[in-house]
């Protein structure tokens, strides 16, 4: 899979407005990418006993699958990814069969349990940066021949681009669901001429944020925070940060809540 085609699904990433529709568009290339066939977002903090798994298959749709509950504890507590400080490199992606041995991955219990529920027998795990344990990021998995240097090369390519979209959603899920009525944030977003991108950027203006902070939030440069606030600015006739926060408030682009914070 070409750079060119992580950076199309880039730009399509931030034209998105629905936060439930970033995820396909980084799981179908992920899967390509890495030669997997089944692929699951762990991108919240999760128990043993809690969150939800949804995997996706290779054709881009949800799949159905019943898992045994040992499973489900093995794939919430992202064994064997336990600990970053328990490897070098711990924020790169690897596989299973690399970081404990193909020997004793094959002969484990996990292995046995993700073949028996899943039909898989590989693993990898695409971490986002900075994650902390358990693992947060990607599960991919695929059923024969572990995965090749190629395709942890592909999901070292792709790991900023996850780690995008995660915090893309994160931003415009607390933008969504903090407007009333729902649903009305995209119109009036339109209708200032707003992109999801700058969308976000005024999301976390109105948390007091300043410029470094959202860059090192959104993991961009602080040249393209001014570039964003710039566009903000113009496009809500607005001069600085403070006016354009209560402009955003009194037309339901933010919610009013967020005005004695600002």
């Amino acid at each position: 899979m070409s750079d060119s085609r992580l950076a199309e699904v880039a730009v399509a990433a931030l034209h998105e407005w629905d936060p439930g529709e970033l995820w396909p568009l980084i799981t179908a290339e992920l899967l390509r990418g890495c030669g997997g066939e089944l692929l699951i977002h762990k991108t919240q903090e999760w128990t043993e006993e809690s969150g939800v798994l949804c995997p996706w298959a290779r054709e881009g749709t949800q799949e159905d699958i019943r898992l045994e509950p040992s499973t489900e504890r093995l794939i919430r507590t992202g064994h064997p990814f336990i600990s970053p400080s328990q490897t070098p490199n711990a924020h790169r992606p690897v596989t299973a069969a690399r970081l404990v041995g193909e020997r004793s991955w094959r002969g484990g219990e996990a292995a046995h349990l993700l073949h028996t529920s899943l039909g898989t027998r590989h693993v990898l795990g695409l971490p986002l940066p900075g994650s902390a344990r358990p693992l947060r990021g990607a599960l991919v998995y695929r059923p024969r021949e572990d995965f090749t240097d190629a395709h942890l090369d592909f999901a070292l390519r792709a790991q900023p681009l996850l780690s995008g979209i995660h915090r893309q959603s994160e931003i415009l899920s607390g933008w969504h669901a903090g407007l009333h009525p729902a649903g009305s944030g995209t119109d009036l977003a339109a209708a200032y001429r707003l992109t999801p991108r700058e969308t976000a950027v005024l999301a976390l203006l109105a948390d007091t944020l300043t410029a470094p902070a959202i860059a090192r939030r959104l993991r961009v440069s602080v040249r393209t925070v001014h570039k964003h606030l710039e566009n903000i600015y113009r496009k809500l006739g607005t001069q600085d940060r403070l006016a354009t926060v209560l402009k955003a408030q009194r037309s339901g682009l933010l919610p009013a809540a967020r005005s004695g914070r600002g």
